[in-house]
């Protein structure tokens, strides 16, 4: 009996953990260099910014068929977190794409989200796992812009804490 009851705790730990969980963003392994990213993805037109002694990288691509505004962002050149910028209203077409890659979300959440304009709610979808974090927002800074993060947990959780 008590062989059966570890075995199916196992098996459902081994459910529980996040099979879809990346190593890399677009083929770019997680703690790649500045110059790696730019070779791997063949960037020409990027426009890079140190800022609070970070080093980010802007490229304007798609994801599916939304258009993105991506920062890459690394921490003593190792890239830690990509960060995503889109029009609100293709969060949808974003929402799908980031299911497909990951598949279905850990924790799905909607919160208040005030404007000028009245009150609102944000959906809000994450996936954890050991290693990474991903978080889609339906609406970021305005209702005109959602966004997005791809982040090494260790990174998300400390930045969450400042």
């Amino acid at each position: 009996m008590r062989k059966a009851i570890l075995i199916v705790s196992g098996l459902l730990f081994i459910a529980a953990v996040w099979a879809q969980e990346p190593k890399a963003f677009r083929g770019v392994p997680f703690g790649a260099s500045e110059e790696e990213v730019a070779s791997t993805l063949k960037l020409s037109a990027v426009s890079c910014l140190d800022m609070d002694g970070q080093r980010s990288c802007i490229h304007h691509t798609s994801l599916g068929e939304v258009k993105v505004m991506e920062v890459y962002q690394f921490d003593e050149d190792r890239l830690v977190q990509v960060f995503l910028s889109f029009k609100s209203p293709q969060y949808s077409l974003l929402r799908e794409e980031f299911i497909k890659l990951y598949g279905k979300p850990t924790e799905i959440w909607t919160e208040p989200y005030e404007t000028v304009g009245g009150k609102h709610r944000t959906e809000m979808l994450e996936w954890r796992g050991d290693k990474m974090i991903v978080r889609v927002e339906q609406f970021g800074p305005s209702l005109h812009e959602g966004i997005a993060v791809v982040a090494t947990r260790e990174w998300f959780e400390k930045s969450e804490s400042e």
